[in-house]
């Protein structure tokens, strides 16, 4: 995304023709919907394309038309990546928060939203090592197994969770 600002969009590229070794892409989301497409940071597929902008907002793509947009309060935070778990309706944001971050987890409405923590007395004792979201990156989530990846400056921390439920806010 960070490369052509100006020039962002969803392209969708065709299967190769027979005797030919590239396809030419397509432009999947319509002209008149790309109006905020210059501030991605990331983006997510489920069916619908779920484009993280840069001050938090998540807009849904449908067939190339913006269906949905969904706004996450951050209290100063910057968002850095979007994921989706493959088990429930939720989405997931990393967001960085000065050093440090954290991951909110909502649902597609924007109705619900939790926040993941480390659990309470977590430390990394005497070992010389960034605490787990110290330089957060990047995300991965394993709703199906129970993981959370946290992608750091420095390392890649694995840590076992429960989906929350979405249906009541907690």
């Amino acid at each position: 995304f960070a490369a052509f600002p100006d020039y962002r969009n969803v392209y969708k590229f065709p299967p190769v023709a027979e005797g030919a070794n590239a396809s030419e892409p397509i432009d999947w989301v319509e002209e008149n919907q790309r109006g905020s497409l210059d501030q991605a940071v990331d983006f997510v597929i489920d069916g619908n394309i779920y484009v993280l902008l840069s001050d938090g907002r998540v807009q849904a793509f449908f067939k190339g038309a913006l269906s949905d947009e969904i706004a996450i309060r951050l209290d100063g935070g910057k968002p850095l990546a979007l994921t989706t778990g493959a088990g429930t309706d939720a989405l997931y944001m990393a967001v960085e928060d000065r050093d440090s971050g954290r991951i909110i987890c909502f649902d597609k409405s924007g109705t619900n939203a939790y926040q993941l923590m480390l659990p309470d007395g977590f430390s990394t004792g005497d070992n010389n090592i960034a605490a787990p979201f110290d330089g957060l990156k990047d995300i991965a989530i394993d709703e199906g197994a129970g993981l959370v990846y946290l992608i750091t400056a420095d390392a890649v921390w694995t840590a076992q969770f429960t989906p929350p439920e979405l249906g009541a806010r907690g």
